[in-house]
């Protein structure tokens, strides 16, 4: 028998390492949203959702490799483990479903987002209107670079 597949055998089919509660969520970091859209990458949310749900994954891949041994013990393959320890614990990587990043994400009641319309509209500070030009024309600019008629 494969020994790949042996020991698929013994680790659960479905493996969830992170438990984003439902109260979870990014609220209270907006300048993590505001790097992440800035560097136009999610890379610097993953560490910290990583960062705050380490711990998490530690205990969750603990219990599953605990689960895997005392399967694999019960068919006399103690041994086995011990020598496959580290493919073991890629596999249950392989199979884990969960992403904590969606799930605070779901939960998250503000979600920002910054689009570069390429124009720039002129004088305006602060929510002070202090333009060099009408209103009419700053939102003529903000149409034309949508490719939106009036109306």
């Amino acid at each position: 028998m494969n020994q790949t597949l042996q020991l698929t055998d013994y680790i659960p089919q479905y493996v969830s390492l992170y438990y984003v509660d439902y109260r979870d969520d990014l609220d209270e970091h907006e300048d993590i949203q505001e790097e992440c859209i800035r560097s136009n990458n999610m890379e610097k949310l993953y560490e910290k959702a990583y960062e705050w749900y380490e711990e998490q994954e530690s205990s969750n891949m603990h219990d599953y490799l605990e689960e895997t041994r005392k399967n694999m013990e019960a068919d006399n393959l103690a041994g086995e483990f011990e020598e496959h320890e580290d493919e073991i614990r890629e596999l249950i990587y392989d199979r884990n479903d969960s992403d904590p990043v969606k799930d605070l994400i779901r939960n998250s009641s503000v979600t920002n987002f910054f689009y570069s319309l390429g124009v720039e509209i002129s004088g305006y500070l602060t929510g002070c209107s202090l333009r060099g030009e009408s209103v009419a024309m700053a939102c003529h600019k903000v149409r034309r670079a949508l490719h939106l008629k009036k109306g």
